[in-house]
């Protein structure tokens, strides 16, 4: 079965701040662990790692390009 993107994304209580559909509001709050059930969504984890490296890797490139700066002009203070 085929789901759309807002019925995957109201599975994991991404919609929960939105008024409910019908005139039952005494829906319990999902509980923490029903939220970390999205943690079992390979896409959801995957797109989580890339965003780690893809964040480390900048920094670190940052930081060589400031280390490489200091060494090529000896001032703190010549930013590229």
């Amino acid at each position: 079965m085929v789901q759309s993107m807002s019925q995957r994304l109201n599975r994991f209580g991404v919609y929960r701040n939105r008024p409910p559909d019908s005139n039952d509001t005494s829906r319990p709050a999902k509980s923490w662990r029903a939220r970390l059930a999205l943690l079992r969504d390979p896409n959801f984890c995957r797109m989580w790692a890339v965003g780690l490296i893809y964040g480390t890797v900048r920094w670190l490139e940052v930081l060589a390009v400031a280390v490489f700066v200091f060494e090529l002009t000896d001032s703190p203070f010549m930013f590229p």
